[in-house]
């Protein structure tokens, strides 16, 4: 016996949902999951119970938004010299750019180090502390003495 299909707080998925679609409507659909890293069934679900939702980007999403960004560029260039645009490649480009735009810029391991080393606050070789403590240590003044003789 099949072990039945669950969602993600345990509860039994028991209900078919189905709706027709045009090509041009499931290929956008298509393009959205790819992008989204969920199946179809949990990208809809969540799309429509929860309007809007975050997906974190992960290492194989950035791989699909740049394979699928070769055929766009390719597309680009002949509209550059045609001069005409269609509406499927508005809504292609628009998703895509909205989910690289969503894309936390990539940082290499240097540049971490860099601000790493940027926030740590050096200031005259003590690190900038609360001001309770920055009071014990702070340097006491010497008065110049005057001699009055």
């Amino acid at each position: 016996m099949s072990r039945p299909i669950v969602d993600a707080k345990g509860r039994r998925r028991c209900k078919t949902i189905a709706f027709r679609m045009s090509p041009a409507e499931a290929d956008q659909l298509d393009l959205r999951v790819a992008l989204s890293g969920l199946s179809k069934q949990d990208f809809i679900a969540r799309s429509l119970l929860e309007g809007t939702f975050t997906v974190v980007a992960t290492t194989r999403m950035r791989k699909a938004v740049k394979e699928r960004m070769g055929p766009v560029v390719a597309e680009l260039r002949r509209i550059r010299r045609a001069g005409d645009m269609n509406d499927e490649l508005v809504e292609s480009l628009e998703t895509l750019a909205a989910f690289a735009g969503s894309f936390a810029p990539e940082r290499s391991p240097v540049e971490l180090e860099d601000a790493l080393i940027a926030n740590l606050g050096l200031d005259d070789g003590l690190p900038y502390q609360s001001s309770a403590v920055a009071q014990k240590h702070e340097p006491t003044r010497k008065e110049d003495s005057v001699d009055e003789s």
